[in-house]
């Protein structure tokens, strides 16, 4: 006997979000198991752009497409994982049918998806990630046709708003969305450490159990999340991609990334967004980089939103995930 839908939790600011369309993605994964979700899960690809080899996952446009592609940058040392397909998959139907969607992972323990010299991990480790974005703007320039939105959370937010910098000279960008970026506040890598791990295992399965898709919480099962976590840490130790990273998510750049894509498109929706509670991405530290790129009478295109009741854990809910994606692209149609 099938179990009752169930809608998802979703605090009231961002219920505008939830229109129909959003609401039968929701309820055509809540209804699926895991299995059979994961027989549409696209593999990673790797390909040499440039004399330099670079991972990467491909999902084709759901409906119709004008030919507009939807990058997404994963969060901190998250490789190809099912909870990564299945957020990407609910950004995609609720958010971008009609858009490719192309992942951009990164390295796990054994899955390396891009291997940097060492001046290159210098400049990274200092918060300057311009030579992980270079490489994936070459691919991304190889798949579409130069015209992208943008979108990431936690590292990946980092990484969205450097991507776009990078590509802002020879892409029409449609949006980004920058989702709980690391890189707001001046702090040793030890002390954004310490927020990443007060942010609480409760709090995250919570956020899991909010989006009530079984799928999701069956992925993140325990005994798998609990060896996914021992690996993800190793990774965190040993890839010399991933130390380079942590250090440099302890920048102060965010708005110093953004400031010279918005002067030179200063018509491309642009999202910023924390979590009410977090620890990463403090709202009062997002918002100076807000006031520092303007506000919406010098920008109008420039928003930013604070989710209520949550932590930096919010991603997890995948469905606020998609929904604050579907805010920032809904208003790119416009």
């Amino acid at each position: 006997m099938n179990k009752p839908y169930i809608e998802p939790f979703i605090p009231n600011s961002l219920m505008p979000q939830w229109d129909e369309q959003a609401q039968v993605a929701h309820e055509r994964m809540a209804r699926a198991n895991l299995e059979s979700l994961l027989q549409d899960m696209p593999p990673v690809k790797a390909v040499e752009v440039g004399g330099q080899r670079l991972l990467y996952v491909e999902m084709p446009a759901i409906e119709d497409s004008e030919n507009e592609a939807l990058a997404l940058s994963l969060p901190y040392a998250n490789s190809w994982k099912p909870h990564m397909y299945l957020r990407a998959r609910y950004l995609q139907e609720s958010a971008a049918p009609d858009k490719k969607l192309i992942i951009l992972p990164n390295s796990g323990l054994r899955d390396r998806a891009y291997e940097l010299t060492k001046e290159e991990l210098a400049k990274v480790e200092k918060g300057d990630i311009s030579p992980i974005a270079e490489r994936q703007a070459r691919l991304l320039r190889a798949l579409t046709s130069g015209r992208i939105a943008l979108m990431g959370y936690s590292f990946g937010a980092m990484d969205a708003a450097v991507l776009s910098k990078v590509l802002k000279d020879d892409t029409e960008l449609l949006a980004l969305g920058i989702f709980e970026p690391t890189n707001v506040m001046v702090r040793t890598p030890k002390d954004l450490q310490k927020a990443f791990t007060k942010s609480g295992l409760s709090a995250f399965k919570k956020a899991v159990k909010d989006a009530q898709i079984p799928a999701l919480q069956e992925a993140l099962r325990w005994d798998r999340l609990a060896a996914d976590f021992i690996k993800f840490g190793l990774s965190t130790l040993f890839v010399k991609e991933n130390k380079a990273i942590k250090s440099g998510m302890a920048a102060n750049n965010l708005s110093d990334d953004l400031m010279p894509v918005l002067d030179e498109h200063p018509g491309v929706p642009t999202l910023l967004a924390s979590a009410e509670h977090s620890l990463i991405t403090p709202p009062e530290q997002l918002y100076y980089h807000y006031g520092r790129l303007g506000n919406l009478m010098s920008r109008p295109n420039l928003d930013m939103h604070v989710v209520e009741g949550y932590g930096h854990e919010m991603g997890d809910n995948i469905v606020l995930h998609g929904l604050l994606g579907k805010a920032v692209l809904s208003r790119h149609k416009k």
